[in-house]
């Protein structure tokens, strides 16, 4: 109890936990000459509150007091940020290829053309492949027949990379979809391996990284995107939290704390936004719907406490969160 951020001066029967003078001190608060262990209650309990400020600040958070709409913006702008970025590395990468003429190799995705054949009827469950087919099309990598197959042309690794583009980009998250168009992308990659040069390998790296880091995970993916057809976001900025955080498993807040902690400044701060905005959280929870103290002051229930705790230590996600020294601070808060 000493040893917290705000230490809580307990008396005899907290500290000791002996049940007799627990049931004496609970007893004696109650009448005439208790008012020294009723102020004690309240002290403790405004320990408590200053307690989780006071690990708020640990965490380095600045927009914890702000809500979670500014924790969410914190979050989407460094992801968002972060995206662009990768992008504009990617495309100067590209631009220097296409320059050195390393994307005007020529080569013939006969191969895919085949798989798309044999996947028509599949197309009405799997957009994706009706996506790679028009878009083929579209670029002159494939010719369209009669009978409604298709045929592939002679085309270059630009067109190639641009069919391959497209289909990464309107993949999305549906698993049918997920497995067709990995299909179809290994295929482009089998037939443009070994062409171009150097620099064209590390644009193909850079892209490969772009989209592992911010467009193959729903967790990262879904904060940077909208929904089909409108501006609105997939996640609006005040859910930010909820749902990566609350309602996410160990291994998705870990892929989301790994990206934000490496695209730079501001996604490092957005990680300690969500760090601060966990122990909000806990308290909010804690003192919701309790009543206050003679002062006004919000009452912790250290069941509603306990509860909140646990839910996130016993899958791992508070150590994730917060890294091992703070969530041992909120450990021994929980104890206390």
């Amino acid at each position: 109890a000493e040893a917290l951020p705000v230490p809580v001066t307990l008396t005899k029967g907290a500290a000791s936990r002996e049940a007799e003078q627990l049931a004496f001190e609970k007893e004696q608060m109650k009448g005439q000459l208790g008012q020294p262990l009723r102020q004690r209650a309240e002290e403790n309990n405004l320990q408590l509150l200053q307690n989780f400020d006071a690990i708020i600040d640990l965490t380095g958070a600045e927009q914890t007091r702000s809500g979670l709409a500014a924790t969410g913006n914190a979050v989407i702008t460094a992801l968002s940020d972060g995206w662009e970025g990768a992008k504009a590395k990617t495309r100067t990468a590209y631009k220097k290829a296409e320059a050195q003429g390393e994307l005007d190799a020529l080569l013939n995705l006969e191969d895919l053309a085949k798989y798309i054949n044999d996947k028509l009827p599949e197309s009405t469950v799997a957009p994706v492949l009706n996506v790679a087919k028009q878009k083929g099309i579209q670029l002159g990598v494939l010719e369209q027949l009669n009978d409604g197959t298709v045929q592939a042309l002679p085309t270059t690794l630009k067109n190639s990379e641009l069919l391959r583009r497209s289909i990464s980009d309107t993949t999305g998250f549906d698993p049918t979809n997920r497995l067709f168009s990995g299909e179809l992308k290994k295929l482009i990659d089998q037939n443009t391996e070994g062409l171009g040069g150097e620099l064209y390998k590390q644009a193909r790296a850079l892209r490969e990284q772009q989209a592992r880091k911010y467009e193959g995970r729903a967790i990262v993916a879904n904060l940077l995107t909208t929904v089909k057809g409108k501006d609105d976001p997939k996640i609006v900025a005040s859910e930010a939290f909820q749902k990566s955080i609350l309602n996410a498993s160990p291994e998705e807040i870990t892929f989301l704390k790994r990206v934000l902690l490496t695209s730079g400044k501001d996604g490092q701060q957005a990680f300690k936004e969500l760090q601060g905005a966990t122990i909000k959280h806990l308290e909010d929870i804690s003192t919701a719907g309790v009543g206050t103290d003679s002062q006004g002051r919000a009452l912790v229930s250290t069941a509603k406490l306990n509860a909140g705790i646990n839910q996130l230590d016993s899958n791992g996600r508070l150590d994730i969160i917060l890294g091992k020294k703070n969530a041992e601070i909120v450990r021994d808060l929980n104890e206390v």
